[in-house]
């Protein structure tokens, strides 16, 4: 997994996710665990499936920018996005929490192997 966000679309994704309202990220989850469009304040994203059969999401900004990027590549955002979160609280019924949304996804296993030195002080999703 890479572990910084390092073009335009890794960037449109990270915002997504911090317009995300801590109320809303256990939909978000499910609706990327189903490929299904999600619409956001800042960003929002529509699942694509390319005539080959390759799945993207097509990111697109308040400002009219757009990107597409792999689903792959998206859920890896998601999955060190989820890690970040899960390290940048001590409270332990949000964790607990946290480990039930992404239960039976294709998140389910991310939590598994954590290192705390991946702890970055930012997390990309805010709690509450």
């Amino acid at each position: 997994m890479n572990l910084l966000v390092n073009n335009e679309a890794n960037e449109c994704v990270a915002l997504l996710i911090n317009a995300l309202p801590a109320c809303q990220f256990k939909q978000f989850i499910e609706c990327v665990n189903r490929k299904e469009n999600w619409t956001a304040e800042l960003c929002w994203c529509f699942f694509e499936k390319s005539d080959d059969n390759k799945e993207y999401y097509h990111l697109q900004t308040f400002e009219n920018d757009s990107y597409i990027i792999h689903y792959n590549d998206f859920l890896d955002i998601v999955k060190l996005a989820i890690v970040r979160f899960y390290l940048g609280t001590d409270d332990v019924k949000i964790k607990e929490s946290l480990k039930e949304y992404i239960k039976n996804t294709v998140f389910d296993s991310v939590l598994d192997h954590i290192d705390s030195s991946l702890a970055s002080g930012v997390p990309l999703v805010y709690g509450q």
